[in-house]
């Protein structure tokens, strides 16, 4: 008889649990963790289980109704005991087109944690934007001065053609939630870094990242607004992403022309606030101030209050001098469909290069022989100098 362990992966959006000392669970323990579970209808599965980490895995429920979303979803559940009268409840969401989606609660009662799970509608955690699959994963807040605090987002992921769309909704209260494009196989496409930036001020631009396009978001401080503002505003860039990218890029120029240059604007405003300051400091002599004036004051300490308040924000301003926008290339990203895109002169999607192509101007030629000329010239004269000197002083001395 051979012993069958399954190692259990906890989703992204999940922080592990400090643990103290690990001590395996009992049979004991196990029996009367899983006494509300059976009440409901879902038993333990102990093959999958795993009492070193203490954790127990409950046998597959699959939902029926007359909900198409939501019939196609087998959930699966988890249960943490990483210490006493400290639990960690996990549902694990399998969509059949492939997706995941987690809902997890921490707590002290496994039967209270199981009812506000299971209140949670499984099909909220799947939805269809402009037929893309969206997954979204919640976190079940314990919150005891809210009589049924709302689910809150924790992440969510996309796939669009070859590329990867992933929110993390995790980053502290009042921060931008963080957005990430990347390609299933690793060749990340020519994406201009205003691909979503032109959506509006909440967007900011892309920045690439090794394999990776990185952005922000901005949206509401706190919850419950916050949830709900974060998953409008990622159904619009799920939205614009499937239709920008079914397009050829050729097309995404002249579409976006006039947001593309608002957003060089917006990306050179830290810039030209800096330079404007600057160039206003020399107009301070013309004002009339007295020693004892609060205009004075401010003045004489504007740079270390400049330096607080830059450091008080929830981003840094960037200062950088954007590029200016132009018409993209034609392999700028994969196409939905995997054909080649237009102009793209019959290569495939994996043939495309992802760095910058040769240049067709001539090199320029070596400069190391006109160096290497200069230098010897310098230092004959160095020499020269020397040599003259030293018969001066001879001279002097004679």
């Amino acid at each position: 008889m051979t012993m069958l362990r399954v190692k259990y992966t906890p989703p992204p959006d999940l922080k592990p649990i400090r643990r103290s000392v690990v001590k395996p669970l009992s049979h004991h323990e196990i029996l009367s963790l899983v006494g509300p579970f059976a009440a409901q209808d879902v038993h333990v599965d102990l093959g999958h289980s795993d009492r070193t980490e203490r954790l127990l895995a409950f046998k597959p429920i699959a939902y029926e109704g007359d909900d198409p979303q939501e019939s196609r979803i087998h959930a699966r559940l988890y249960l943490e005991n990483p210490e006493p009268d400290r639990f960690r409840l996990i549902r694990m969401l399998h969509h059949s087109a492939g997706a995941e989606a987690s809902l997890y609660i921490d707590g002290d009662d496994p039967g209270a944690m199981l009812e506000r799970v299971q209140a949670v509608n499984p099909g909220r955690q799947f939805r269809t934007c402009s037929g893309v699959l969206v997954a979204r994963s919640y976190r079940l807040s314990t919150d005891t001065s809210v009589a049924d605090p709302a689910p809150e987002l924790t992440r969510a992921e996309a796939s669009i053609g070859a590329i990867r769309l992933t929110l993390n909704a995790r980053t502290g209260r009042g921060m931008p939630v963080e957005l990430e494009l990347s390609a299933d196989d690793s060749n990340l496409p020519h994406l201009p870094q205003d691909l979503l930036a032109v959506l509006g001020w909440d967007w900011r631009p892309l920045r690439r990242i090794g394999r990776r396009w990185r952005g922000t978001l901005r949206v509401t401080r706190d919850e419950p607004a916050r949830t709900d503002d974060t998953e409008a505003k990622l159904a619009h860039t799920v939205d614009h992403l499937a239709q920008t990218l079914a397009r050829p890029p050729s097309q995404y120029h002249a579409h976006f022309s006039h947001r593309r240059w608002a957003v060089a604007l917006r990306r050179a405003l830290p810039l030209l606030t800096g330079l404007a300051v600057l160039a206003a400091t020399p107009l301070i002599q013309l004002l009339d101030m007295g020693d004892r004036s609060l205009l004075r004051l401010i003045i004489f300490h504007a740079p270390p209050l400049l330096m607080v308040g830059m450091f008080m924000l929830k981003e840094m301003p960037n200062f950088e001098i954007p590029p200016l926008p132009r018409r993209l290339r034609d392999d700028a990203w994969v196409p939905l469909d995997g054909t080649p895109a237009i102009g793209d002169r019959g290569a495939t999607a994996t043939e495309r290069p992802t760095g910058s192509q040769p240049s067709s101007r001539p090199r320029p030629k070596a400069i190391g022989p006109f160096i290497s000329a200069v230098r010897n010239h310098v230092g004959r004269g160095l020499r020269a100098l020397r040599t003259l000197r030293q018969q001066r002083k001879h001279k002097a001395k004679t």
